[in-house]
């Protein structure tokens, strides 16, 4: 077997290279994140009405061709009951004593990992890096947060090589660096999802034309989907301008036959 020592830098060379996976994979999806939700106020503030027309007159389409093929059209939504007036119960105090929340074993065994971490590295994160520790402190707080989270943020330095304290032998600076590298895959592989699902996004293709537009020629494009979408509608409305006389035809031959 080779030395501990040995292992424990083939630990810190794994450790580095997944930091280095991880923080393209976070800087893509956050990136993509945001345009997709500038993607979606842009359009919606563009196409949003030609689109909403479109709807209507669609509607419109389908209740006529219900009824032309003797098809009722789906019902409106029946009318909410007005509420209903409940006299107020006595009140009744419990005396019951309020029985103490216990954490589930997991959620202890969380914090706990993130409070040993974070005293870590609080040993080389100055007090004059408050963004960092507000960040870290913030994460520590968050119950749903796990170590993965707060590692994946530090940078490569001592706070990764150094040993927790003078007392920490080389063995258990392998039990805590496999743990560690055991977080940080679990976050790459969160990153890797998170990235192909933004890339299954609807609206994807739409925010990579507007990454590699210039801003001109991404509101311009935006204008020429709408001006599309308006040309569609008025083929929509042709449509329903004929279904509707076809609906008034069939109403007179109706009328006439019961006269």
């Amino acid at each position: 077997m080779p030395p501990i020592e040995d292992e424990i830098t083939a630990l810190l060379t794994s450790i580095q290279g997944t930091l280095a996976a991880i923080a393209p994979l976070r800087q893509r999806a956050e990136e993509a994140s945001a345009g997709l939700a500038q993607v979606e106020q842009e359009y919606a503030a563009h196409v949003g009405a030609a689109n909403a027309q479109a709807a209507q007159v669609q509607a419109a389409i389908d209740g006529l061709l219900a009824r032309l093929r003797r098809r009722p059209a789906p019902l409106p939504l029946p009318a909410l009951a007005p509420p209903v007036e409940v006299a107020p119960l006595p009140l009744v105090i419990d005396r019951t004593p309020t029985p103490t929340l216990v954490a589930t074993p997991v959620a202890d065994l969380r914090a706990a990992q993130k409070l040993k971490l974070v005293d870590h590295i609080w040993n080389f994160v100055g007090a004059e890096q408050r963004v960092v520790r507000q960040t870290i402190n913030g994460l520590l707080a968050d119950q749903r947060c796990e170590i993965g989270d707060i590692l994946e943020l530090l940078p490569w330095g001592p706070v990764w090589t150094a040993p927790e304290d003078a007392w920490e032998t080389p063995a258990a600076q392998q039990v805590r660096l496999q743990e560690w590298l055991g977080a940080l895959e679990k976050r790459l592989a969160a990153w890797q999802q998170k990235v192909r699902e933004l890339e299954r996004h609807p609206n994807y293709e739409l925010w990579l034309v507007r990454k590699t537009s210039r801003r001109a020629h991404w509101l311009a494009f935006l204008d020429d989907l709408a001006a599309q979408q308006t040309a569609k509608n008025a083929d929509l409305a042709h449509k329903l301008a004929g279904l509707e006389a076809q609906w008034q035809a069939h109403q007179a031959e109706e009328e006439a036959a019961d006269a």
